[in-house]
């Protein structure tokens, strides 16, 4: 299977090469089929069996389709070798098939030989004896004949039912469109008066942007009313059947789709462009105090849209040519396999519906005083006032002042030295015992004695002089 997307490399020396162009081939194609350059063209299917070096077989097989055309065939030959006995047996088929109606038509040509060689006695007796015949089928229902030419007469064999008395039938409008909406694929889709009940299976309904999750967990079916966020909701609406002109509300506004092809219709052998409009109507859905519920006006022509395309088969789409039907033309299968002419066709898909933008509001900031709005009121107390658990940890009542520091540092030195350290140990005792530490020894033992280096450099550790406590000590660890 080979695709060409839009916009392909071109290919230097390709002649005839359209974007969107695509082909099915497995084995190759019809003999008389031009080839363009760009296609593929892989060797036949073939099948080769002997036994005993007495009954072979060799056969091969293609099957393509394109835009345009479908087509099949093989080669099948059959041989035995007895000895002086020998035959054989050649069979070859090509087939077309038109789209609709269906109508397939096909050309074989087959041969039966036998050779026999005796000697008798003195004679040589050589005998050859080949049958040559044309077949041609076609159907629905398989039908024939076999022309059958032996040495010097020729005569007929005719087989299946009656030839297929449809295969003129040119369909009217309403046959053609349901014929397209059966050979789609996908998900059914809702429209209608009631866009919630009403099945049509012609269009496609596929939300795209600002989709809400439903409101409670459920399995969500083709007539499940969506969840939109109306800000910015957007879904795209796909055709089985192309359009060429879009209309919101009135169908007397239709608008037509720009960049596609002239829109045919084969199978009605139509040699003018079918013009299909389709009209889009979005409406509120009000449920009043009462349950009842209303479409109010049309506002579709407030929301934006864009149109999108595909490549559709010419095989359906595309301009009749009677010259090029194989129910009409027996005879003609060059021209019919000739795929230089027009291939698929680039029609309007569907349509990408967006919600209108949102409108700015009209109005404006009053004027306003910036130094006013920035200003705000500083509280009084910064920190929360602290109440002291007992006056024996708070430090003592005066302090001397700033310019008083040599003098502090000194009051801090006859402090730390007038401490009594047998009280030091009690305390640490009892914290380390409160705490939980058990007893402290090495180099994890506490030790209440003055730090001779911080006393000493105090001016130079401290950026202040300490706070001296409560005096005495003992008010704390009294003695027991």
């Amino acid at each position: 299977m080979y695709y060409w997307w839009k916009n392909p490399a071109r290919v230097e020396g390709v002649s005839g090469h359209q974007e969107d162009d695509w082909v099915f081939t497995a084995g190759g194609y019809h003999p008389s089929f031009v080839v363009p350059a760009h296609y593929p063209n892989p060797e036949r299917l073939s099948i080769s069996w002997s036994w005993n070096n007495t009954v072979s077989i060799l056969g091969e097989a293609y099957f393509a389709i394109t835009p345009k055309a479908c087509m099949g065939g093989g080669h099948l030959r059959a041989t035995l070798s007895l000895g002086p006995l020998s035959a054989f047996f050649d069979a070859t088929v090509d087939f077309l098939i038109n789209y609709d109606p269906f109508f397939f038509q096909g050309e074989s040509r087959i041969s039966v030989g036998v050779r026999y060689d005796m000697d008798l006695w003195l004679v040589h007796l050589h005998i050859n004896i080949q049958i040559g015949a044309v077949l041609h089928i076609q159907g629905p229902p398989m039908s024939g004949f076999v022309h059958v030419d032996f040495w010097v007469f020729g005569f007929d064999i005719a087989f299946g039912g009656e030839p297929n008395k449809d295969k003129d039938k040119i369909l009217l409008l309403d046959e053609f469109y349901r014929l397209v909406l059966q050979t789609g694929t996908g998900p059914k889709a809702v429209s209608g008066p009631d866009p919630l009940t009403t099945p049509n299976t012609a269009h496609i309904f596929s939300g795209e942007t600002g989709i809400l999750a439903p409101a409670k967990a459920s399995t969500p079916t083709s007539s499940t009313a969506w969840r939109v966020q109306g800000g910015f909701f957007s879904f795209s609406l796909t055709c089985r059947f192309p359009t060429n002109h879009l209309a919101f509300g009135d169908e007397k506004d239709a608008k037509e789709t720009q960049g596609t092809d002239p829109l045919f219709a084969k199978a009605m052998h139509g040699m003018q462009a079918l013009n299909v409009v389709l009209t889009v109507k979005i409406q509120k859905r009000i449920t009043d105090s009462k349950g009842n519920v209303h479409l109010e006006h049309d506002i579709s022509h407030a929301w934006s849209w864009a149109q999108t395309m595909k490549s559709a088969p010419g095989a359906v789409w595309g301009l009749y040519d009677e010259s090029k039907d194989p129910s009409k033309s027996v005879r003609q299968v060059k021209d019919l396999l000739n795929e230089s002419s027009g291939k698929s066709s680039l029609v309007a898909s569907g349509y990408r519906l967006a919600v209108p933008p949102s409108k700015p509001s009209t109005e404006v900031i009053p004027a306003f005083n910036t130094l006013e709005a920035m200003r705000y009121k500083v509280p009084g107390n910064q920190f929360p006032s602290f109440e002291s658990a007992s006056e024996a940890w708070e430090p003592r009542a005066t302090q001397p002042d700033s310019d008083e520091a040599g003098t502090a540092y000194e009051e801090v030195r006859k402090g730390w030295k007038k401490v009594d350290q047998k009280q030091v140990e009690i305390g640490i005792n009892l914290w380390t015992s409160a705490l939980g530490w058990g007893e402290l020894t090495g180099a994890k033992a506490l030790s209440g004695a003055t730090p001779e280096i911080l006393t000493r450099d105090m001016e130079q550790l401290l950026v202040a002089p300490p706070l001296l406590g409560q005096d005495p000590v003992a008010q704390i660890f009294p003695v027991a």
